[in-house]
């Protein structure tokens, strides 16, 4: 699911881990608590988001809580208004794609993986929940500033050109 905020798409996913006996979803609560969810749920939900070439942030889309590890590997969730130095040293991560399509998160500067349980390997689901965001809100009381659902697959994905009055060479529109 694309979520839209502030004219900006952003591709939501859900960090899933799984072995014989047991699967899970990352999830991070109001509260700074990051744990393990059974079910996709709004606060598994999470937007991945490149800051600098090779390091990434996870932000967990209904807390506004990014995912952080500290020296010692224990996961929070922090707002962005932690001092910057500690922001880029506890919340960023590099991101590397396994063979299997896993994905295995490393803290940019601990070096330490992103453990939930005994999980390090996370598969990237997209979102497939219908979840209220402040751009449905938005729609619900504005109706009209929304022009309907996006195509993705167009040309024109926004539909503008319905809206462009294409410019109309003189000399071709001549008497002659």
């Amino acid at each position: 699911m694309f979520l839209l905020t502030d004219d900006v798409f952003i591709l939501c996913f859900f960090l899933y881990a799984e072995s014989k006996h047991r699967s899970l979803f990352l999830a991070i609560y109001p509260n700074g608590t990051v744990t393990e969810a059974p079910t996709q749920t709004e606060h598994t939900l999470l937007e991945l988001k490149a800051i600098k070439p090779g390091e990434t942030v996870i932000l967990g889309v209904m807390s506004l809580l990014y995912l952080c590890v500290d020296s010692s590997g224990q996961l929070t969730g922090l707002v962005s208004h932690v001092t910057i130095s500690l922001f880029f040293t506890d919340c960023s991560f590099t991101e590397l794609l396994l063979p299997d399509g896993y994905t295995y998160f490393i803290s940019a500067h601990y070096r330490l993986p992103v453990t939930l349980l005994s999980y390090s390997h996370f598969l990237k689901l997209r979102n497939t929940l219908p979840i209220e965001t402040k751009a449905a809100a938005d729609e619900q009381q504005n109706p009209d500033w929304f022009k309907g659902e996006v195509d993705l697959d167009s040309d024109d994905p926004f539909g503008l050109r319905q809206a462009v009055q294409y410019p109309r060479s003189p000399f071709f529109h001549m008497d002659r």
